[in-house]
């Protein structure tokens, strides 16, 4: 490759033939380095930099986006390499080692440095030797400033702390993208759910809000927090409920307890009326007043609204105040053994015409089970192409559907092999615990 054409990974440089990758994140923003910041360490190291052009170069999703020197911060998150173009002969004479005691001295966390093939890795960091990958490969994984660095055969180098876990599996964490943590933990509070149907379960809740407290609440949501984070699961989406002055005292316990666990687990809340955005009297204000607060996606349930019509109009609304704020939009979609419970049709046809595609999640729609395959074969295909996901519920709705049924006894459960055969998005939620 001729030397101007030679690709340099932001943060390294040429040095004679030899391809030196110094890959460094700044420790308030996890940006790599931007080409003014490499071109001023080079200069500090003693390296003449006269008769060298240097451009960023950006990629996403095979599409390239060229920025000049001194651009910043536009694609952070993005692949990113420069190209040091050689106008005249000269040789960058710096040293490795000391260019990665500038990067740190500057400021900067060295994620790593490599020269050719061999991997050195700076000594603040956990290595994970040997574990196998979900796809079966067996690779180390090297672990800077709470982040994973880097997934590789054999890393060398001395780490802080190595751990041997050849033979054990090493995933990404367990996410949960439905909960209700504002209720969790509760069991036999007030009383017992005596016939363990949905409609009672909901009557107990409305007997527990007005007395329970939000250090209560809170308490139970951290007890429960660090219970998933023991088990791996560090991400956990969690409808809060906003139908009156009493479900608000959730919103403001969650909203702490985001704060509080952040460091270890992603907790994102959703502000959800659960008695029916126009059912409830005080619902949408306090709605609103949950988003206004910094809840973070928008909630319904759409069939609990005392009419088909109402349902229907709260989707509509629903979805506009998610479009208008910039949010997401996750509803509570026809939790129902009614086969004509389609407000998933509504939500489809609001995603598409306001634009809301990938930002979209119909919860449970347990009516699917019992709708005519027919209906379902138009229905499907929408939800793929407005860019709507599922999130179903098993555990609690294999238990909670069916209750009128004699026999046989529908079980209940959305269409989950469907849809993925249709590419659907598709979440597994614990729903309560």
């Amino acid at each position: 490759m001729p030397e101007e054409d030679r690709p340099i990974f932001l943060g390294g440089f040429v040095r004679a033939e030899k391809v030196l990758d110094l890959r460094v994140k700044d420790p308030q923003y996890g940006l790599s380095v931007t080409p003014a910041e490499f071109i001023s360490l080079l200069e500090k190291e003693g390296v003449d930099m006269t008769g060298y052009s240097l451009e960023a170069e950006f990629s996403r999703d095979a599409t390239t986006n060229r920025m000049h020197i001194g651009s910043h911060n536009v694609w952070q998150y993005f692949t990113a390499s420069m190209r040091l173009g050689r106008k005249q002969e000269a040789e960058a004479g710096a040293q490795p080692m000391r260019l990665m005691d500038v990067v740190k001295n500057s400021g900067f966390d060295v994620i790593k440095f490599t020269e050719n093939t061999t991997n050195y890795y700076t000594t603040s960091y956990l290595l994970l030797k040997g574990g196998t990958l979900p796809d079966g490969k067996t690779a180390d994984i090297a672990i800077a400033g709470g982040k994973i660095a880097a997934v590789e055969a054999n890393i060398s180098g001395e780490a802080r702390e190595t751990i041997n876990v050849s033979g054990r599996l090493v995933s990404p964490p367990f996410v949960d993208p439905h909960f209700h943590m504002d209720a969790t933990l509760s069991y036999g509070t007030p009383r017992i759910n005596a016939t363990g149907t949905l409609l009672e379960g909901i009557a107990l809740w409305n007997e527990l809000k007005p007395i329970q407290t939000v250090e209560e609440i809170e308490k139970r949501a951290i007890d429960y927090c660090d219970w998933a984070a023991s088990m791996g699961l560090l991400a956990i989406r969690s409808h809060v409920d906003t139908s009156d002055e009493h479900g608000m005292k959730g919103v403001e316990a969650l909203l702490s307890v985001r704060d509080k666990v952040k460091d270890y687990l992603d907790l994102q809340l959703v502000a959800f009326p659960q008695d029916g955005l126009y059912r409830a009297p005080a619902a949408k204000e306090c709605t609103i007043r949950a988003l206004d607060m910094g809840v973070d996606v928008v909630g319904g349930i759409p069939h609990f609204e005392r009419t088909m019509e109402d349902g229907r109009r709260s989707v509509t609304e629903l979805c506009e105040i998610a479009a208008e704020r910039g949010l997401m939009i996750d509803l509570h979609c026809d939790e129902s053994d009614d086969p004509h419970s389609r407000h998933i049709e509504q939500l489809v046809y609001e995603t598409q015409r306001l634009g809301l595609g990938g930002r979209a999640a119909g919860s449970h729609l347990t009516s699917m089970h019992s709708m005519d395959n027919y209906f379902v074969s138009k229905l499907l295909p929408l939800m793929a192409e407005a860019g709507v996901a599922a999130i179903a519920n098993p555990l609690i709705n294999i238990t909670l559907q069916g209750r009128h049924d004699t026999y046989p006894k529908r079980r209940g459960m959305t269409r989950v092999p469907e849809m993925l055969k249709y590419g659907i998005r598709v979440g597994l939620g614990q729903d309560c615990v």
